[in-house]
C-alpha cells in the first residue's frame, strides 16, 4: 500500500516531508522510501506537466526527509515504499512554495 499522512512544511526552498508507513510495510526491515517532489506547470490553470523532479531515497526506519527546490510554485510531493517484493503506490500531498 501507499504511505499515509504524507505532508510537508516549507521553509524557504526547503521542503520537510513527513509520512507514516503503509500497514503492509510497518515492520519491514528491508523497506526503503522514494520521496519525489515535482513542480506543476500550468497555463491559465490548465495542467501542462511537471518539471524539476527531486528524488531522494530514504532508509526504511526514517519517517521524514528534506527536499531542496529552486523555484516557487505548486508542488506535488509523493512518497512510495519499496521492499524486496517491489514498489508500492505513491502517497501524495500538494502545496504551494511561495
Amino acid at each position: 500500500g501507499a504511505p499515509v499522512n504524507v505532508s510537508f512544511v516549507v521553509d524557504g526552498y526547503n521542503i520537510t516531508v513527513t509520512w507514516e508507513p503503509p500497514a503492509s510495510n510497518a515492520n519491514s526491515l528491508d523497506c526503503y522510501y522514494v520521496v519525489t517532489g515535482t513542480k506543476y506547470l500550468s497555463t491559465n490553470g490548465v495542467f501542462d506537466g511537471i518539471s524539476n523532479a527531486k528524488v531522494t531515497y530514504v532508509a526504511g526506519s526514517a519517517r521524514e526527509c528534506v527536499l531542496n527546490v529552486t523555484n516557487s510554485g505548486e508542488y506535488a510531493i509523493g512518497v512510495r515504499a519499496c521492499n524486496r517484493f517491489g514498489t508500492g503506490p505513491y502517497g501524495f500531498s500538494l502545496g504551494e512554495i511561495v
